[in-house]
């Protein structure tokens, strides 16, 4: 964080000072989202693989291959299984898509104005990624969860514990969208503001050249 703290504490544009912002790949704030896209890619196309090879498992051998039998029938887990895995390869498209568009700045020859607008877009669409992906998982998972609970040796009825399979997801969605939100911006936003200024400043002085 000692990156962030040299750029909050300058009264002025410091033009080497942004430059090594964007480019000095150890101690810049976005090698951190960079490191958690990775671990994110990582983690999520493992358990996607898993989930769609458990989900043919389980859909072609029912009997032998039921790892949820306990709370699910063998067609619930296999719906499981390729909504999770469905969920999660969209997300994986999307974090890659974030990764390769970080990258690309550390090896950009545009100029410095440029280079500061794409690296503050790419900031916005990485720290997006973290929070809708999470806000998308999270209530998925819950949901499956609490069916498997609740119904497991009943079938589904639309009473007061049918309703909650749709109300809980959405009020879990909410408090993971709320909560990645504040987290996020205590982690990059106060940074990020202070690139938009400096922005800003190139713009104004570029204006009036």
């Amino acid at each position: 964080m000692m990156m962030e703290q040299e750029i909050l504490n300058r009264d002025r544009v410091d033009i080497p000072q942004i430059a090594n912002a964007i480019h000095h790949k150890s101690t810049s704030e976005i090698a951190q989202i960079q490191k958690a896209l990775k671990s994110k890619f990582a983690m999520g196309g493992i358990t996607c693989l898993v989930s769609f090879t458990l989900g043919v498992l389980s859909w072609l051998f029912p009997e032998e291959v039921s790892p949820l039998d306990f709370a699910f029938s063998a067609i619930e887990s296999t719906i499981l299984f390729f909504v999770l895995g469905t969920s999660l390869a969209i997300m994986l498209g999307f974090n890659f898509r974030a990764f390769q568009r970080i990258n690309r700045i550390r090896h950009s020859a545009h100029d410095l104005k440029t280079n500061l607008r794409l690296f503050i877009d790419s900031m916005e669409s990485a720290i997006s990624f973290n929070i809708y992906s999470d806000t998308l998982m999270t209530p998925v998972i819950v949901g499956w969860i609490y069916y498997g609970y609740v119904f497991r040796n009943d079938v589904l009825r639309w009473d007061i514990w049918g309703l909650m399979l749709i109300v809980l997801p959405i009020l879990v969605g909410l408090f993971s969208y709320f909560f990645q939100r504040y987290t996020q911006y205590l982690k990059f936003g106060k940074y990020l503001d202070v690139l938009k200024g400096y922005w800003e400043d190139l713009e104004n002085s570029h204006s009036k050249v």
